[in-house]
């Protein structure tokens, strides 16, 4: 994953918590902390979400 890669959320096993409403999101990763977390700013159905990027634990996005 690299700064421009569109991402999506890594959703959980079917029968968990229900997290119907992140299939749309699409996020663009903007920059990395030391971890190698990305800073996201997402995208619901071409709408912008938040007014600043969230800081996204690398386990829970996955690049399209």
């Amino acid at each position: 994953m690299k700064v421009g890669d569109l991402v999506k959320h890594r959703l959980p096993p079917a029968g968990r918590a229900s997290l119907d409403y992140l299939k749309n999101w699409v996020g663009i990763v903007l920059d990395f902390d030391p971890d190698g977390d990305p800073c996201v700013q997402w995208y619901d159905n071409g709408v912008a979400l938040y007014d600043t990027p969230t800081w996204e634990f690398k386990t829970a996005v996955e690049k399209i």
